[in-house]
């Protein structure tokens, strides 16, 4: 109540002493009291404590801050999903405001980035929030200079939130550390948006599918993360081939009807009963591409046997 008053710690502290007959040593006590609960597994009793200690401790010195981080921890443990986006985004801005050497700073970054993999990976809707943390700066300079491994959840977050924006920033964080890091995530990408490869995107993407079972962060969106990724297959399907068939595509990509009209469906803006056509894609409609890909195929004609055309025209 008093905080409604004062955001000053220590007149809060000083009001609680005198008008409750607390101890002097109240703070020691109830940090002992968190770690107690911690350590007996009384999360949610442990968050409750951690709470009302952060209200009581000076908000500019490292025990607020670990009280935070504790406070974190409880919330993931109890599955409160909710507090820990709320204390993520508390945490995170903190660590611009504390007095850190800078690689103290980049080590509390990829503390935070490894964190959040508990709460932003556990339900769908919320991975963007995972793109936007990893896109700031010192997040950005803590993966590339720390872990690099992050990437991996970096690609799957972009894949599943932005199919439909810009991928020039990831591709760019891709191709910079691919020295460092690489996978069959960042293969993908790379195979698709850089060297236009279908067949090599989609080796890597069936590559990927067996990471969904042994990584604990993913293990729940494979399904999410599949038809997003093959959506952005037939897009660049649909921009090298003059049709798109149901039949091809559920042969092409080894994938069942289902999620093949609803990829379909998706492309076209149609009703996925609607999806049994043979749909004409940019090269039939538009006349530029229409024309380079006639030339093209005239000069196969011209220079290769017939039965060695590379130019598949379904």
């Amino acid at each position: 109540m008093m905080e409604l008053y004062t955001n000053d710690s220590d007149d809060i502290l000083k009001f609680c002493i005198s008008n409750f007959n607390l101890p002097s040593n109240i703070l020691t006590i109830t940090y002992e009291y968190s770690t107690i609960l911690y350590d007996t597994g009384c999360y949610k009793d442990c968050f409750s404590v951690l709470s009302l200690y952060s209200c009581l401790v000076d908000k500019k010195t490292n025990s607020y801050r670990e009280s935070l981080w504790g406070q974190l921890a409880c919330s993931i443990l109890i599955n409160d999903v909710e507090q820990s986006v709320e204390l993520i985004d508390i945490i995170k801005n903190s660590l611009d405001t504390f007095s850190f050497t800078k690689q103290q700073q980049l080590v509390n970054y990829a503390y935070i980035l490894h964190w959040s993999l508990f709460v932003y990976f556990k339900i769908p809707h919320l991975i963007d929030k995972f793109v936007y943390m990893c896109l700031h700066s010192h997040c950005l300079a803590a993966i590339q200079m720390g872990c690099p491994h992050l990437i991996r959840y970096l690609v799957i977050a972009y894949v599943m939130c932005f199919e439909d924006g810009d991928m020039h920033k990831l591709i760019e964080i891709i191709l910079q550390e691919e020295y460092h890091y690489s996978d069959c995530f960042t293969l993908f990408i790379k195979s698709l948006f850089c060297e236009y490869d279908l067949d090599s995107a989609l080796m890597h993407l069936k590559n990927s599918f067996d990471e969904f079972k042994i990584d604990y962060f993913i293990r729940e969106i494979e399904e999410f993360f599949s038809s997003h990724a093959y959506f952005l297959l037939l897009k660049l399907y649909a921009k090298t081939h003059v049709s798109v068939s149901k039949s091809y595509i559920m042969q092409y990509f080894g994938i069942d009807e289902k999620l093949s009209s609803f990829l379909i469906s998706k492309l076209f803006g149609i009703e996925e009963d609607q999806t049994d056509d043979i749909f004409s894609t940019t090269i039939a409609s538009n006349t530029s591409y229409h024309q380079v890909y006639i030339k093209a195929k005239q000069m196969l004609d011209e220079c290769l046997p017939i039965d060695h055309l590379s130019i598949n025209d379904s």
